[in-house]
Formats: C-alpha cells, structure tokens, sequence
C-alpha cells in the first residue's frame, strides 16, 4: 500500500518520455494567458477538505475533514482547562456554540456522579 503511495521521480519520468516535447507537452504550455482568477496565498477550506477526502481514499482510510481537527482541539481545550477556557481559543462569543464544537468530558461527569452519587 506504502509503495502506491510514493510518487515516481520526475526526473525518471521526463526520460522515459516517448511524445517529442515539440508537439504541445512544453511544462506550462497549457497555462492560460488572461486567467479569470489569480492564484491566492492560501488554500479554500473546500481545496483543503478534497485533498484530505482523496488522501483518506487513497489510503484506504475512513474518510474525515479539517473541522474534526477544529473539534478535537477544542475538546482537549476543554477537558485540560474547561469549557470556557475553550469558548476563548475557539472566538465564540457565546459559551453554548462552543458545547456544539467540543465533546463533553464522560470521564468527569462519572466521576461526578461517583463521588457525590
């Protein structure tokens, strides 16, 4: 599985060629001259989410996104300093946004119910 993943060196590629690069495979040939969007300095949220979406396929893994790394943090947040402590690194305004965002702690609710029954 490792091995699917390895790219192969483009040096290799470039050698193994047997299209003469006269006949239109010029790297950036393709490349339009007026594009309708310039290149931005960072990827869209949704650039970022298909590329983990295809690399979870790719390896056979269960498929996530970006907001499940958002959700765990703010879990851990949450369960090491408390739950508005993670309301602030999260920027919510309101508390209760950030009880959607980050699970609660069931080891500290059985605790809870443990010691005070």
């Amino acid at each position: 599985m490792l091995l699917k993943l390895i790219a192969v060196v483009p040096e290799t590629r470039h050698e193994s060629r047997v299209t003469p690069m006269s006949c239109g495979n010029v790297p950036g040939s393709k490349r339009s001259k007026k594009p309708k969007k310039a290149p931005g300095n960072c990827c869209a949220t949704t650039s970022y989410a298909r590329a983990i979406r295809y690399a979870c396929k790719k390896a056979g893994i269960e498929v996530w996104g970006p907001n499940r790394l958002r959700h765990t943090a703010l879990t851990i947040y949450r369960k090491e300093f408390g739950l508005e402590s993670a309301s602030v690194v999260a920027g919510h305004s309101q508390v209760g946004v950030t009880q959607v965002d980050a699970e609660a702690d069931r080891a500290k609710a059985i605790e809870a119910v443990r010691r005070f029954g």
